[in-house]
């Protein structure tokens, strides 16, 4: 938690996520956030730059519990367009094919080519 906390809390990243995916989001498209964290940061940030719908996937059980309720409690409309999904992306069906693929695969799944390998699957299954 102390990872992401402080992942969040640096406002140079965190802003040239959100610029990168205002620049290229377009409204209306469909996003796919692998490894949300707790926060569901970029999944947040690829609804507000506008698309209609965002799938928010999250392996640790915690995390993504965490993510849930930072969601629920939001008073921000365009939450509702974010679905959180509890599971390793591999596993996860999503009801429609998707624009775009984020993620910040950081840390032990991203070493010794875990990422590389989330990320074909992904780009595999849940991209159009």
């Amino acid at each position: 938690m102390l990872y992401y906390k402080d992942m969040v809390s640096d406002t140079a990243r965190t802003e040239a996520y959100a610029q990168a995916l205002r620049e290229v989001i377009k409204h209306g498209d469909v996003v796919v956030d692998i490894g949300t964290g707790p926060f569901a940061l970029l999944a947040c940030q690829a609804a507000q730059a506008g698309a209609g719908q965002v799938f928010a996937i999250e392996v640790d059980c915690e995390a993504a519990k965490a993510a849930r309720q930072f969601l629920n409690a939001s008073y921000d409309s365009w939450t509702s367009r974010i679905e959180l999904k509890q599971g390793a992306s591999a596993n996860v069906v999503l009801p429609i094919k998707t624009d775009f693929v984020v993620h910040e695969l950081i840390g032990l799944i991203a070493g010794c080519e875990g990422a590389a390998a989330i990320l074909r699957d992904a780009f595999t299954r849940h991209v159009k």
